[in-house]
């Protein structure tokens, strides 16, 4: 969902790789699309609720194809501006 089209941002996800995981989710029954009535606003303030933040920024975890994850340097996690979150966020919100 949002972490791989945050990954597809990033030219990690290829579009092609991003399509078949949202067809494979909604084969499954798993929404694709976040809810109008979720912010971006709200959902980068949980982020900082995450494990996953060092020195109060949100890292995250990104694949770098289906099935193989980015290790950034033996670390797993990298941090990731707002502004392309947001991008990410707002791609998954235009999904139909």
């Amino acid at each position: 969902g949002n972490i791989s089209a945050i990954s597809a941002e990033l030219g990690g996800l290829s579009e092609q790789e991003l399509g078949q995981q949202q067809e494979l989710l909604q084969l499954l029954g798993l929404p694709i699309r976040i809810p109008d009535e979720i912010s971006n606003e709200s959902i980068i303030q949980a982020t900082l609720k995450d494990k996953k933040v060092r020195g109060g920024t949100a890292r995250y975890a990104l694949p770098k194809h289906l099935g193989e994850m980015h290790d950034f340097g033996g670390k797993y996690t990298t941090p990731v501006d707002n502004a392309i979150v947001i991008a990410a966020l707002n791609a998954t919100r235009m999904q139909h």
